[in-house]
């Protein structure tokens, strides 16, 4: 994914865009954010979980959109707040809930695989939105999750022109977005999600809640896919 240019990602991730919106063919797009214990970056505590699905022939584009804060039980006894903020307790868009690892795994990966959809024989999968991905996947893989199911644009492409069956989802990056955006290359363009949001005119409060994080990321990919 880091060698293709990402300006070929702003592109793939407007025209699904446009086809859930103006086309009226509708689309899922699934954000998440894992936070990691400071002392220990191999123990995560807690995930981040934004959805916005757009109803398919829909007058303007029926939306429903859900946010989730999980706190992993498994390690809900650590707390940052030495190097890293603690805002654990700061979800601003809903109610938090405390589960097991394998509980939040399965609750992600089942709202990912019942969002495929298929339009004019084609079938396209979620769009599975993080920010960096180099480091949101390497804590997938330490969370669980499935994360081989993940394609990026490029591959999503060459999936469709040969009729290969659909992956789970297309990881998409919105640090890679920004960098097309703003047209940077990626060696000048690893800026914090906080700095990106500020830079799309939305505020952001709490960050380091991986609930608000999921929720401020999806509103950063609304933002450059529109």
């Amino acid at each position: 994914m880091s060698q293709v240019d990402p300006l070929d990602d702003l592109i793939y991730v407007r025209e699904a865009w446009q086809r859930a919106t103006a086309e009226g063919q509708g689309g899922t797009f699934i954000a998440t954010d894992i936070e990691a214990w400071e002392m220990d970056n191999k123990i995560l505590t807690e995930v981040g979980l934004a959805s916005l699905t757009i109803e398919p022939n829909s007058k303007g584009g029926r939306m429903t959109r859900f946010s989730k804060h999980f706190i992993i039980k498994e390690h809900a006894n650590k707390r940052n707040g030495k190097w890293v903020e603690d805002n654990r307790d700061g979800f601003a868009f809903g109610l938090s809930e405390t589960l097991p690892a394998s509980e939040i795994i399965s609750l992600i990966h089942s709202h990912v695989q019942a969002s495929l959809i298929e339009s004019k024989g084609i079938r396209h999968p979620p769009l599975f939105i993080v920010h960096d991905h180099i480091a949101e996947r390497s804590l997938l893989r330490k969370l669980g999750y499935p994360e081989s199911g993940l394609i990026s644009p490029t591959e999503q492409k060459l999936a469709e022109k040969y009729n290969a069956p659909p992956a789970d989802a297309v990881l998409v990056d919105t640090q890679r977005l920004f960098a097309a955006w703003e047209k940077e290359s990626m060696k000048n363009c690893r800026h914090g999600l906080e700095r990106i949001c500020k830079a799309l005119g939305l505020r952001t409060h709490n960050m380091h809640n991986a609930g608000n994080d999921a929720y401020y990321t999806l509103e950063a990919f609304i933002k450059l896919a529109s």
